[in-house]
């Protein structure tokens, strides 16, 4: 709307423009900016575009409102296309119109105002062959009706029916021809059964409790569920375990004697750094020294208290055992945080 009403505005400028070449006197530049200097003949212009009246534009009449100060709103009419029946020739219709910043639908169908004919709301009363096997109590045959198709009764007849009076499309129920549901064909690219014709276009509609599977969804389209059905497996509840041993269900057993191993490996290499170490305080005969330092079963109680995170009461003097120990410390914590 607002592209219409800009090319509206250029065209009845060029028009005010066309009759002022006409009019004597009329000066086509003599504007300046350096010095400044108004176009003499602005003013004529000006007075052509208000008082433009029923110019046709090709698009409707344009006329300048002196109240408003604007040019007054024409109309648009809209055309669509319509298709009366499925595989029928399309035809024009007047469908709608733009006026004064409103739109007005003109088409009517199906109980509703619409721009666009086209516009879905059912079948136009189309006839539809739906494909639907029998099979209590959901289909079930109440008369045959000769071509294998039939009169029915159960759930799916009725969905079936419920559908053509909100699409509004008559169908026949039939039979498959093989009497399948539809499964893949050696050799052949098509379905047998009712999944086969609607794949081939024979039938237009499957109607059942049809499994959705995914070779069937690669060749037709499954509607919405309506009906659910699940299968389930019985298998015997495992016996409780004993909450005595829960505690070491998080780690495998393996696990468990790796863990314990290390204990043993990781204080015999911190006590070994610590026992050669010229640094440790035990070798360089400091006054702070204890034995303890070089201790073999001190260093298992400190790793074991670290990894029951209980702390130490003393930490090796020298660098490469505490740094060893360092090591331990951050393999707690991740045993820990995959513990919890």
């Amino acid at each position: 709307t607002l592209d219409i009403r800009l090319v509206d505005a250029i065209e009845a400028l060029a028009k005010a423009l066309t009759d002022s070449l006409t009019q004597p006197g009329f000066l086509e530049s003599n504007a300046s900016c350096f010095p400044l200097q108004p176009w003499s003949s602005g003013a004529q212009v000006l007075s052509n575009v208000m008082s433009l009246s029923s110019f046709d534009s090709g698009r409707g009449e344009i006329s300048y409102n002196s109240t408003t100060g604007f040019f007054n709103a024409h109309g648009v009419e809209i055309v669509a296309s319509f298709t009366e029946q499925v595989g029928a020739a399309a035809r024009f219709e007047l469908s709608g119109r733009f006026s004064s910043g409103s739109l007005t639908k003109l088409f009517h169908k199906s109980g509703g105002a619409f721009v666009f004919p086209n516009t879905f709301t059912g079948f136009n009363n189309a006839s539809i062959v739906a494909c639907a096997p029998p099979l209590h109590p959901v289909t079930t045959v109440k008369a045959e009706l000769g071509n294998r198709s039939f009169i029915g009764t159960g759930y799916v007849p009725d969905i079936v029916e419920y559908l053509s009076k909100k699409l509004n499309f008559r169908y026949v129920l039939k039979k498959p021809d093989d009497g399948q549901w539809g499964g893949p064909v050696p050799g052949s690219p098509y379905f047998s059964g009712c999944v086969g014709e609607v794949q081939r276009g024979i039938v237009q509609l499957g109607a059942g409790t049809f499994t959705k599977t995914t070779l069937r969804d690669s060749v037709i389209d499954f509607s919405a569920d309506l009906f659910a059905e699940y299968n389930g497996i019985l298998v015997p509840k495992p016996k409780p375990s004993t909450k005595m041993w829960n505690v070491f269900y998080p780690l495998s057993w393996q696990l468990w004697l790796c863990l314990a191993a290390s204990l043993f490996v990781a204080a015999f290499c911190v006590w070994i750094m610590a026992y050669y170490s010229p640094f440790s305080a035990v070798n360089l005969q400091l006054e702070c020294a204890i034995t303890d330092e070089v201790n073999y079963l001190e260093y298992l109680w400190t790793v074991t208290g670290c990894l029951m995170q209980q702390g130490q009461d003393f930490y090796p003097f020298a660098s490469s055992p505490r740094i060893s120990l360092c090591f331990w410390f951050f393999f707690v914590v991740i045993i820990g945080a995959s513990y919890t």
